[in-house]
């Protein structure tokens, strides 16, 4: 069981459809969120079931619904997640509030357990691109270790993870899933890598 969980608008349904193979979840293109209940896709590797949870994002709206999603999520998914999946978008300038409190939140509502089987999925990360540098895949690279930076300090110093776990934690860029094209700006199959990281 792998619950895919973030704030709206950071490409968990996308990322849903590709860890499933295929189109199951219907992904937002109209500035609106589209994802408002918690629902499991499925998919077999190796005649292994795969169950992917799909969340509705949180800090969505002024309307207050991140109690009735946590709820859901709790009642829905299974108590012992094989993985747990944190998206953050790798194409904003910064690490933001929401994304700093959609972490927060979800750490106080199922505990710091939760971040003992759990990958962060930086994702639009095919996205990431400074048009002034020659270097693509430098500046690629450094970017992905500018916010392993921040993410890990953020981490430590306000939700007290353990170091070990945080030194440990996979932080994996991913993009947008379109076969068969998987690459990234610095060359890397980010799909392989990220099925890797979750294993």
């Amino acid at each position: 069981s792998i619950l895919i969980t973030g704030k709206s608008g950071t490409g968990k349904s996308s990322l849903v459809n590709a860890l499933v193979g295929e189109p199951v979840a219907e992904v937002g293109r109209n500035k609106v969120h589209c994802t408002d209940t918690v629902t499991a896709h499925k998919t077999y590797i190796e005649s292994v079931e795969i169950r992917v949870w799909d969340s509705p994002g949180l800090l969505d709206d002024d309307e207050g619904n991140d109690e009735r999603y946590l709820a859901e999520m709790k009642s829905k998914i299974p108590k012992q997640l094989d993985l747990v999946i944190f998206c953050s978008k790798m194409d904003e300038t910064r690490f933001r509030r929401d994304d700093r409190d959609t972490f927060s939140i979800l750490t106080t509502h199922f505990g710091k357990e939760l971040w003992e089987n759990a990958v962060i999925a930086l994702t639009f990360a095919d996205k990431v691109d400074d048009p002034d540098v020659s270097d693509k895949k430098a500046y690629f690279l450094q970017e992905a270790a500018n916010w392993r930076k921040v993410i890990t300090k953020f981490l430590s110093e306000k939700l007290k993870l353990n170091p070990e776990l945080i030194e440990s934690l996979p932080i994996i860029p991913t993009g947008y899933y379109r076969r068969p094209h998987t690459a990234l700006p610095n060359g890397a199959d980010w799909l392989s890598e990220f099925w890797m990281a979750c294993f």
